[in-house]
């Protein structure tokens, strides 16, 4: 398509508060990248003039003041200036920003970012012009579906900017994975990206002007590649029944997946000794075509998640928890057990009813008169 790919990506989980661990998982891969490589992780950017000074290496103005180690890491970074990448938890808190005067202008230059402009200046009012090259930024964060959907409008799904990111929502069989016995980053994970990273050919210090050494990946993938694109692409036509605002999500995944593709032909590059140049073999691609078949489905889940109102949270709830009581439970015992008011948990139930997931069974009355009735689950 004429176009380059770059292997970066913008990567959000979406879960509830607390029982999926999204934080500590956050938390757990910035423990990996620092033990790494501690100088491409970026500051938390600012306002859109603070993020273009950092992607373009101008270093903060305290920076005589702060510790030698991190003025160390800075500079070595400043090498990587607008190819590090962000760690950040609660993302719909930048996305709620971005509606405010001084943050004016940021959800564009994330947009524009992504897809790696090799040259990119800016007029700042404190720096003068900035220049920033070879941008190939990369987001890692985590949000709550309710935070996340007050932070966002419906022009995010179709202007491309929340296409542009991989929406990990809980798959829907979720099962708990085994903890390890020692809290220790694992030696062989970190090793392997370093390994990756010092294999790779440095880019020029910031503001020579040198060109960085550019790299095309000999890819024997295009076939299938191309034949994804226009599966996803008949999805998307106009007569189709997608939503709408999942077709800018269905028209990146064929990108997404051959950055991913990407990265799995460099690791196994690197880890063969790194010699020559990586190569994409088709074994990539459709490991990395599976990748981005779970991000459709997990994007399925996130709309879904999003689009719900109160009235269809409590529908969810009452239908988990006749689940778990095969034998019915009163009215009464559900408004209780839900710490719902009656009247809401009554509406529901009737609209259950009468769409048929539900059913009301009628208790024989007794000498101490009528019992309520039950409501089970129709399986």
């Amino acid at each position: 398509w004429q176009q380059q790919i770059f292997p970066n990506l913008y990567v959000m989980t979406v879960a509830v508060s607390t029982y999926y661990r999204k934080s500590a998982g956050l938390n757990l891969g910035a423990m990996v990248a620092r033990a790494a490589m501690p100088h491409m992780l970026m500051p938390q950017p600012g306002s859109p003039e603070n993020f273009m000074n950092m992607l373009g290496g101008v270093l903060p103005s305290n920076f005589e003041d702060i510790p030698a180690t991190d003025r160390e890491r800075l500079l070595k970074g400043n090498l990587f200036a607008a190819q590090r990448g962000i760690l950040r938890d609660e993302l719909s808190a930048l996305f709620k920003a971005m509606g405010r005067d001084y943050m004016a202008g940021m959800k564009e230059l994330l947009m524009q970012l992504y897809d790696c402009p090799p040259y990119l200046d800016s007029n700042t009012n404190h720096r003068g012009i900035v220049v920033i090259r070879d941008t190939a930024l990369s987001i890692l964060g985590a949000a709550t579906p309710v935070e996340l959907a007050s932070a966002l409008s419906t022009n995010d799904w179709y202007n491309g900017n929340l296409a542009r990111f991989a929406l990990l929502t809980p798959e829907p069989t979720y099962q708990e994975r085994p903890s390890p016995k020692m809290s220790v980053v694992p030696p062989d994970l970190v090793a392997r990206l370093a390994r990756l990273h010092d294999s790779l050919p440095s880019p020029a210090a910031s503001g020579e002007g040198t060109p960085t050494p550019s790299w095309s990946l000999v890819a024997e993938v295009w076939e299938p590649c191309h034949r994804y694109e226009q599966a996803l692409r008949r999805l998307t036509a106009p007569d189709s029944v997608l939503d709408d605002r999942l077709r800018a999500v269905y028209g990146r995944l064929h990108v997404q997946a051959l950055k991913i593709a990407v990265l799995l032909a460099a690791l196994d590059w690197s880890d063969a000794g790194g010699q020559g140049q990586p190569v994409m073999h088709k074994a990539h691609w459709y490991r990395a075509q599976q990748i981005a078949e779970s991000w459709r489905s997990s994007a399925h889940r996130l709309l879904r998640d999003l689009g719900e109102n109160d009235e269809q949270r409590l529908e969810h709830r009452i239908i988990r928890l006749l689940r778990a009581h095969a034998d019915g439970l009163s009215a009464r015992a559900l408004y209780r057990g839900l710490s719902v008011p009656r009247r809401a948990v009554v509406e529901v139930l009737n609209n259950l009813c009468a769409d048929g997931t539900v059913r009301h069974v009628a208790e024989t009355a007794n000498r101490t008169g009528p019992r309520p009735g039950s409501y089970r689950l129709n399986l």
